[in-house]
């Protein structure tokens, strides 16, 4: 992508109006001016996750112990987590950082949990009465309920499995909104000496790393990565255009040949996080070629990847443990079965993203009533 491509985008971003204006709370393809290369990568980052659940969900489903189920090339699906937080770090600052100003950390929050907490809750709810209805209700607490619905790092993942993630997501917000206090580019190096300091502080003492485990964990490092990026991309896209197509593919290439070097017990923030910052800029670099009706058709699933991200675990478990057809499968229909159960997910996630979340962010747009800002698309799964 040219330089000069790059900065008509920044120009517009930066003004808040233009292409660029939409509503906060619904990320919509449909609209003009959506960056259709981070939706795409959204809808990708999900599906990959969805695929490496359905396919460990269909090995035991077949009879495989559950620490050989979700070992192997499928593995690599997991990835699809490093790329939404890269996303993530991203989106926060082309959606709060106006010039050398910051939007105010109460509003940053406000929508940040308004598009986070909400459809989760639905969601968790029906997690809730399904398990229920199949004979596997959960067996929790009342605090364990209200730590997972507050996305309570240590009991995120109780009722929603993916959860876990969504936990590192709320950390980083509030760690954000405190850094909106100081402005923008100031905001950005405080907040990655803090991260920095922290991870270092948890590598080099067993105990704060007990005792404080999200905090002092390196994936936390992926949305550090993310965030410069989108001050690049505001600021100085010219080297963002640099990245191109060989970015994309090295990021890939990187991912894909991870396996290969996991026995050195490299750190993910090393083995997916750089390669995830490598393929998200090089999908930047690319967004000019993004004019056809696949690209847009891919990016409006990508509107829908929250959905997706949060109702895989339980559609694919009921397909799963309903249908009982994965019993004496070979390999190749294990895959094949893996691959139509994902898809199954994503045409029934984008019906659920259309009907149910479309019209509950709908409604909580029109009570909180956001003024008019540029847009967002929400990376966190």
């Amino acid at each position: 992508m040219s330089g000069q491509n790059l900065v008509g985008k920044k120009s517009q971003a930066s003004s808040g109006g233009g292409d660029l204006s939409t509503s906060m709370l619904s990320p919509d393809s449909h609209r003009s001016g959506t960056i259709l290369s981070v939706q795409i990568l959204r809808f990708v980052a999900a599906f990959a996750v969805t695929l490496y659940h359905a396919h460990g969900a269909v090995m035991i489903a077949a009879g495989a112990p559950k620490e050989v189920a979700y070992q192997g090339i499928w593995h690599l699906g997991a990835s699809g987590v490093h790329i939404f937080f890269v996303i993530s770090g991203f989106v926060m600052v082309l959606t709060s950082f106006k010039g050398d100003r910051a939007i105010a950390p109460s509003t940053f929050l406000r929508r940040r949990f308004l598009r986070i907490y909400p459809i989760y809750w639905v969601l968790a709810l029906i997690y809730i009465l399904a398990h229920a209805l199949i004979g596997s209700a959960y067996e929790l607490t009342g605090v364990q309920y209200a730590g997972a619905l507050a996305l309570v790092s240590t009991h995120a993942a109780l009722i929603i499995g993916p959860g876990w993630t969504l936990a590192y997501e709320v950390y980083f917000y509030l760690c954000f909104a405190v850094s909106l206090m100081i402005g923008s580019i100031r905001a950005l190096f405080a907040l990655t000496v803090f991260f920095l300091c922290s991870v270092v502080a948890g590598m080099m003492f067993s105990g704060i790393a007990d005792a404080f485990p999200l905090a002092t964990n390196g994936l936390l490092l992926e949305f550090i990565l993310g965030c410069w990026l989108g001050y690049g991309f505001l600021g100085r896209p010219q080297w963002i255009a640099r990245v191109g197509l060989p970015g994309l593919l090295i990021g890939t290439a990187a991912l894909l040949l991870s396996g290969l070097y996991d026995a050195l017990r490299i750190p993910t923030v090393l083995a997916w996080g750089i390669p995830s910052f490598l393929i998200v800029a090089g999908a930047l670099s690319l967004e000019h070629r993004l004019k056809g009706r696949l690209a847009r058709a891919v990016a409006l699933l990508g509107d829908s990847s929250y959905f997706l991200y949060l109702s895989h675990i339980l559609l694919i478990d009921l397909m799963t443990q309903l249908s009982g057809i994965a019993s004496g499968l070979n390999m190749v229909a294990i895959g094949f079965l893996s691959l139509v159960s994902a898809l199954l997910c994503v045409a029934v996630s984008h019906l659920g993203h259309l009907g149910i979340e479309v019209p509950l962010l709908k409604l909580l747009q029109n009570r909180s009533k956001p003024h008019p800002s540029r847009v967002e698309q929400v990376g966190a799964p």
